[in-house]
C-alpha cells in the first residue's frame, strides 16, 4: 500500500510534469539560410502550451489535501485564537519587565550569534504566552476577577518577570 506522502508527491509530480509531449522544441538553426521577411528564428519558436490538469487529477489532489491537513476554517480559528492584545504589553506594569526580558534575550542572541529572525520569533512567543497566561489553569488571580482586563495585565506582568519564561 502506498503511503499518503508518496501519493501526494506522485500527484504533485504528475501535475508539475504535465502532458508528456509538452516540452518545447528547440527551433532549427537557420543561421546560414536565406533571410526573408518573417524568417527571424523567434518567429518559429513554439510558444509553451499551458498545462491544464485533468479533472481526475484535480479531484485526487483535493482529496489528498483534505486528507493531509486541516481546512482553512480550522486554520482561521487557530489564528484568531492566538491573536494578542497589544494594549496589555503597553501597560506600565508589563512594559518594564518586558524590556528587561528583551534586553537579556538580545544579549544572549548576540553572544551566541543567533539570527535576528529567531530573536523576533522568541519575543513574539514570549508576548503571546504572557498575554494568554491569565487563561491558564495554573494562574492564580490573587483577588482579581478571573478573565478580566486586570487579570490579563497581572498574568502578563507575572509571566514577564519569570526568567523561566525567558529561557523557554
Amino acid at each position: 500500500m502506498e503511503t499518503r506522502g508518496g501519493r501526494i508527491e506522485g500527484a504533485v509530480q504528475r501535475l508539475l510534469e504535465g502532458p508528456k509531449n509538452s516540452a518545447p522544441e528547440t527551433p532549427q538553426n537557420k543561421l546560414f539560410s536565406e533571410v526573408t521577411a518573417g524568417s527571424h528564428p523567434q518567429d518559429e519558436v513554439q510558444r509553451e502550451k499551458t498545462f491544464v490538469p485533468s479533472r481526475e487529477l484535480l479531484e485526487e489532489l483535493e482529496a489528498l489535501t483534505v486528507e493531509a491537513g486541516p481546512t482553512l476554517e480550522i486554520l482561521k480559528e487557530q489564528a484568531c485564537g492566538s491573536q494578542i492584545t497589544g494594549a496589555v504589553l503597553e501597560a506600565a506594569a508589563v512594559a518594564q519587565p518586558r524590556m528587561e526580558a528583551i534586553r537579556w534575550m538580545s544579549n544572549q542572541f548576540a553572544a551566541f550569534g543567533y539570527r535576528d529572525e529567531w530573536l523576533a520569533d522568541a519575543i513574539l512567543y514570549m508576548d503571546r504566552l504572557a498575554v494568554q497566561m491569565y487563561k491558564s489553569d495554573n494562574f492564580l488571580s490573587l483577588g482579581v476577577e478571573p478573565n478580566s482586563p486586570a487579570a490579563e495585565i497581572l498574568g502578563a506582568t507575572e509571566a514577564m518577570k519569570s526568567q523561566d519564561l525567558w529561557l523557554a
